[in-house]
């Protein structure tokens, strides 16, 4: 089966290798598409902590069901399906606490022997694999994993129907979080970002107000227009100014969710967090339940998901997929990987 490799930092090449074995516990899973993702940039810069090559990256997938091991039930060849990409252990302390997600013993595409998405075929497990809806389309179902961490990011953050939000970071995980605000009914949303087309999206999705991150002054201008600040502050990105802005934009009593990875250490205005009771909340990535509700969304054609995906590539062209993604132009938001 053909693969696309990344042979080193900021390198992929495409090879061919033996087909996959699927076990008695096994789907094999022939690859339709696969969504190229923040921390796919990360690996392909070399930045990684645990993804480095040789390795096929991704982890975003939608396909169609090839084989099926043994002790397998309740799927069949040709399901139209996706996956949440990770197994957790079950039982260590988070595990028994209900926080799979940070499992201790979490296992991931791209490590071991578990290869990422960007290849023809892929192995999934059962108990991680979601068949597609009957309405849902492949390239819409790629988008799955990234809409069940903006879900998590929501659940995390306590959300309520009537409360206020700010994303700042307007790219595929900001502008699904915002939507997910919108279609829990959140009462007013802020958008920031670098690209007036992400921009546009979040406007034209969730009717966000939006205001572009080079301005002199954003937090002033946030304010100025919304003076009571906002309930939950989404943070989206990992530039170090946005934390800043956070502070700035949330009221008193709120909360800052991070969602986005921050490499390297930010400086936390920790007396502004004492003096208003502003409350910090991590989130990491998502659990069977945001994952379904990511499936039953999908199912919704009028939230209208597809105008996220801006570009579709063949897998042959993985290469300039990733150099895009991570140089992106005016108009590239989710780009997408086509087996």
């Amino acid at each position: 089966m053909k693969i696309a490799m990344m042979v080193d930092d900021g390198k992929i090449e495409m090879q061919n290798i033996d087909d996959l074995a699927c076990g008695h516990d096994d789907i094999l899973i022939e690859a339709k598409y696969a969504g190229i993702c923040g921390s796919d940039i990360h690996a392909f810069r070399g930045n990684h902590p645990f993804r480095k090559p040789p390795v096929i990256l991704g982890h975003e997938i939608s396909g169609t069901i090839a084989k099926i091991g043994k002790s397998v039930a309740g799927f069949s060849i040709g399901d139209p399906v996706t996956v949440m990409p990770y197994t957790s252990c079950g039982d260590c302390i988070t595990c028994r606490v209900g926080k799979s997600n940070v499992c201790l013993k979490k296992t991931v595409p791209g490590t071991g022997n578990w290869k990422g998405t960007f290849s023809e075929f892929f192995i999934s497990k059962p108990q991680i694999t979601y068949k597609l809806g009957k309405n849902s389309r492949l390239d819409i179902g790629v988008l799955a994993e990234p809409l069940a961490v903006a879900i998590h990011s929501i659940r995390q953050g306590r959300f309520k129907s009537g409360e206020s939000v700010a994303v700042l970071g307007a790219g595929p995980i900001g502008l699904l979080t915002g939507l997910t605000a919108k279609i829990d009914d959140a009462s007013g949303i802020a958008t920031t970002d670098l690209y007036d087309h992400n921009l546009s999206l979040a406007a034209e999705l969730f009717g966000a107000a939006t205001y572009n991150a080079k301005q002199e002054r954003l937090s002033e201008k946030i304010v100025s227009d919304h003076p009571d600040k906002y309930d939950i502050v989404f943070l989206c990105g990992n530039a170090n100014i946005m934390v800043q802005q956070a502070f700035e934009i949330v009221r008193p009593g709120g909360r800052i969710v991070v969602t986005g990875l921050f490499l390297k250490p930010v400086e936390l205005p920790l007396i502004d967090m004492t003096l208003r009771e502003i409350e910090l909340i991590g989130t990491q990535i998502y659990d069977h339940q945001d994952f379904q509700k990511a499936i039953d969304l999908l199912e919704v054609p009028d939230h209208k998901f597809e105008k996220l995906i801006s570009h579709v590539l063949p897998l042959s062209n993985a290469q300039e997929a990733m150099q895009m993604v991570c140089d992106p132009g005016q108009d590239t938001v989710k780009v997408l990987l086509e087996s």
